[in-house]
């Protein structure tokens, strides 16, 4: 199942059919997340370091043979509210792109409030 969880209610899987991708703490700006999220998501060379390519290579994930991908953020990156609204859009969008066409299973762990973890709408 697909979604954005609150870290600590869902558990991380540890088996062969899933990979987990761990966000370091401690981002501080934009600059340093986007470098982080290219190593650690291994993106593609042409990665253009802005929002605009972030979005493309979050809802490309060719280059992953895992069905079944996670990512874990254990904190909320120190970049601005903009981007971290920019960021919430993107991400709730990556899911909703994988659950619809069920090529790959994106799952994202952040703290609470962070990327909409663990709050609900009535």
């Amino acid at each position: 199942m697909s979604g954005i969880f609150e870290l600590g209610s869902k558990e991380i899987p540890n088996n062969r059919e899933s990979v987990v991708y761990y966000v370091p703490t401690g981002i501080s700006g934009l600059e340093d997340f986007f470098n982080i999220f290219r190593t650690l998501l291994n993106f593609p060379s042409y990665f253009g370091f802005n929002w605009n390519a972030f979005d493309e290579c979050i809802t490309d994930l060719d280059w992953i043979t895992y069905y079944e991908v996670w990512i874990v953020f254990s904190d909320t990156p120190n970049i601005s509210e903009r981007d971290l609204k920019i960021l919430n859009n993107i991400m709730i969008d990556a899911v909703d792109h994988w659950s619809r066409t069920k090529e790959k299973n994106l799952s994202v762990v952040a703290p609470h409030g962070f990327l909409g973890a663990g709050i609900t709408t009535k």
